[in-house]
């Protein structure tokens, strides 16, 4: 059975869950990352950016262990992960790097790795994979199975085995995650809705990026957990039926005892659905600009009200997941698009209340050392264009953002530790 859902406000930092201190208590930290990536690869030692990916993944390294020195990482999630070679090399490197650290291997910690399948095959280029890294002495092996190899992949409209298009009616109603069903019904009335008699031309009959489902049981738990994992369209209403389908199964997991985390890039400001995550601001009534006529009160509400029941967000909203304000350009802004929801069971995780400055969930900063590389390498950018004022030169605001994305990333990574219950 689940544990109590207790009452409280999702987007209240006050408010977060606390589990039970009675009895032994469990002396590790679990903490977990959620970092999409800038399209994650090593290139080949013959390539000129070879240096730079090298420099790159030792800083995802350094990032990663500077953020757990005492406590050591528990796993780390990554979106756009290169679906060539190099993306799956860059996280075996980084694996290697954190397997040498005299700390981890003291501890007994052993790092591994796992790339999902390609999540967007119906496109040519830019085609990604979500990573894994994890703790195998706090977490165990991921769960696998002779059709997937320690992923699931769960979408809408398009079969993860081949790639094969087919329409809504075709599918299964129900999913299986752990031991809940869930039934897709209501998400799936909801995007032929949306889409069909919305008339909204810009979605497509799936996602635009397949979810993925990571599995684990940790040694000594006796129970699941589960990492959904997102990299939201960027498309108003593609994201919107994305995240009701979200929603739904991470809601409907919650009320039959599974602890799913679901984690990603949803996209929220970008796509501008943060009306979809937040108890402070409604959902439209009538989208009467783009004259479609579509309640998302009415069709949205349900799903909205009954996720949110069941998890809060682990991060501050009003932190920006971009690298803001360390970009160029006349238009860069903030923007949250990121973040962890975790359920508000306490079986068989909990997180601290803050305490202090201590924040147990949060965006990471930027570490001084990744700025002052960009500064560097944005001086020889100046040098090697001949200066600001050159004749007929001009200055790449998306050339400087993509020093500092491709020697890191340009998005910034997010943190929660969690204590066993």
């Amino acid at each position: 059975m689940a544990a109590a859902v207790e009452n409280l406000e999702a987007d209240d930092a006050s408010a977060k869950p606390r589990g039970s201190r009675a009895g032994v208590r469990n002396p590790d930290t679990y903490n977990i990352f959620q970092w999409n990536q800038k399209q994650l690869t090593l290139a080949a030692p013959t390539s000129s950016e070879y240096k730079l990916s090298m420099k790159r993944i030792d800083n995802i390294v350094q990032t990663i262990h500077g953020e757990t020195p005492s406590t050591g990482l528990g796993i780390c999630v990554m979106q756009e992960v290169n679906a060539g070679g190099g993306g799956e090399a860059a996280l075996n490197l980084v694996v290697t790097k954190l397997n040498e650290k005299k700390f981890h291997t003291d501890r007994g910690n052993v790092f591994d790795a796992q790339c999902s399948g390609v999540v967007n095959p119906m496109v040519v280029r830019n085609q990604e994979k979500f990573g894994i890294i994890w703790n195998k002495r706090l977490f165990g092996e991921l769960h696998a199975t002779e059709e997937f190899a320690g992923f699931l992949l769960l979408t809408e409209g398009l079969d993860p085995v081949d790639g094969k298009r087919v329409s809504i009616e075709e599918k299964d109603y129900i999913v299986q995650l752990g031991k809940a069903s869930i039934n897709l019904n209501r998400a799936r009335d909801t995007w032929k809705q949306i889409r069909i008699d919305g008339k909204i031309n810009e979605m497509v009959p799936q996602f635009d990026r397949m979810p993925v489902l990571f599995s684990f049981t940790p040694p000594g738990f006796g129970k699941d957990l589960h990492l959904l994992v997102s990299h939201s369209s960027i498309k108003e209403h593609q994201n919107i039926v994305e995240t009701v389908f979200l929603q739904e199964i991470c809601a409907q997991a919650a009320a039959q005892g599974e602890y799913v985390i679901l984690l990603g890039d949803f996209n929220v400001d970008e796509a501008d659905v943060n009306r979809l995550w937040d108890t402070q601001e409604d959902l439209n009534e009538a989208n009467e600009e783009l004259d479609h006529g579509l309640d998302e009160t009415a069709l949205l509400s349900d799903t909205k009200t009954s996720f949110l029941q069941h998890y809060y967000r682990a991060v501050n909203k009003a932190h920006p997941t971009n690298t803001y304000p360390f970009m160029s350009g006349l238009t860069a802004e903030p923007a949250h698009n990121d973040d962890i929801w975790l359920p508000k069971m306490t079986d068989p995780f909990h997180m601290d209340a803050p305490s202090g400055n201590r924040q147990p969930g949060k965006v990471v900063r930027i570490p001084k050392e990744i700025l002052e590389q960009w500064d560097k390498t944005t001086q020889t950018y100046f040098d090697a264009i001949g200066g600001l004022h050159a004749e007929k030169k001009k200055v790449s605001r998306n050339k400087l953002n993509g020093l500092l994305a491709r020697s890191w990333s340009d998005h910034r990574p997010l943190i929660v530790s969690l204590k066993k219950t």
